[in-house]
């Protein structure tokens, strides 16, 4: 349990620390370190939710720093790291339920290129899949804070 919690506690404090104005090389390498921490959680947590969740969401803010064909490969990453992360909880964390709603939602907002490229890989996501998993969100944890702003 302690391993375990200490390497959440890292890859939370490695996302905290991307707020700390630094040049792009030294924020992808941060966000980097981030995701390999995630991926230890998840192999020495393999039931635990948190690993999956934080591994979605820093290969996601990886996405920032790569490009079109390599944000669309990583994708199926980020899906299936939410999609594990909302069945180990269950679907009771509202953190991890609305983080699949965000991903499904990014989807149906890509531009062209990106949307054609995601669909012939089979990647999709709407806006109602979105609102359905936000709204499960709330129903999870009405005070969550991010499905306040999406209201």
């Amino acid at each position: 349990m302690y391993t375990r919690t200490v390497r959440r506690s890292q890859v939370m404090q490695t996302y905290e620390h991307m707020n700390i104005p630094r040049s792009k090389a030294e924020r992808e390498k941060l966000v980097r370190r981030g995701l390999e921490y995630a991926e230890r959680a998840t192999v020495a947590g393999p039931t635990e939710f948190k690993g999956f969740l934080w591994r979605g969401i820093m290969g996601g803010v990886l996405s920032d720093y790569i490009g079109i064909m390599e944000k669309v490969r990583g994708a199926y990453n980020i899906r299936d790291s939410f999609r594990k992360a909302v069945e180990l909880s269950n679907s009771r964390d509202a953190e991890s339920v609305h983080c699949l709603g965000q991903f499904y939602f990014a989807i149906s907002e890509q531009g062209a290129f990106e949307r054609k490229a995601s669909a012939a890989i089979g990647l999709t996501g709407t806006c109602e899949e979105a609102l359905e998993l936000f709204t499960q969100a709330e129903r999870v944890r009405p005070e969550y804070i991010a499905n306040l702003y999406m209201t």
